[in-house]
């Protein structure tokens, strides 16, 4: 039996891999906002981050930047802007780290474009627990924590300036939803809404 050649997928379905550490953009999710942004969206990053560091990156893991929804991204998500964070793969050595930094970023983000609305809603997916390697489940815990920590955090300093009213967290399936939810429940949340 001859090895495949390089970039070839074994699986089955006779498509390309993208390489180590690559990924297609209908495999992720941020990829999917891309297409659906259009050329709008990649004119908007670009202003938001324009420079690249020596390894061609514009934006650092665990951090992120915010632009506008662009194109069909309004329409479908009904939100006014997108937040793009860097999440790490699972394999980093600061993973847990760098994906509660992401969380921050992302929640320090809404906080900042307040000022173009007065209440926040953030709307996200299990963040590195796709394309990126993470189980659900510890992506999950991780989510929890973050938004926990953050919470905890600016309860005390922003009493009535802090406008997020919100937080969305997106899964597919209800037995997830379900586990979600005791995450957050292990925390002493009071009010985990399934919907």
């Amino acid at each position: 039996m001859h090895n495949p050649p390089q970039g070839v997928n074994t699986t089955g379905w006779g498509g390309m891999e993208a390489g180590a550490g690559m990924l297609y953009p209908t495999q992720v999710i941020d990829g999917r906002v891309h297409i659906e942004g259009g050329e709008e969206l990649q004119s908007a990053l670009d202003i938001a981050a324009p420079t690249q560091d020596d390894n061609g990156m514009r934006c650092a893991v665990g951090h992120g930047v915010i632009t506008d929804a662009t194109s069909r991204l309004h329409s479908i998500a009904q939100y006014q802007q997108v937040i793009h964070v860097v999440p790490p793969y699972y394999s980093s050595p600061r993973w847990r780290a760098e994906l509660i930094q992401c969380y921050s970023a992302a929640l320090s983000l809404s906080m900042n474009s307040a000022k173009y609305d007065k209440h926040v809603v953030l709307a996200c997916p299990i963040i590195g627990s796709g394309a990126r390697g993470a189980p659900w489940d510890e992506a999950a815990e991780v989510a929890v924590e973050a938004l926990t920590t953050w919470s905890n955090s600016t309860d005390e300093s922003c009493a009535e300036s802090c406008l997020l009213t919100h937080v969305r967290m997106v899964v597919q399936a209800m037995p997830r939803a379900s586990r979600l939810i005791n995450h957050f429940e292990q925390q002493a949340w009071k009010r985990v809404p399934l919907s």
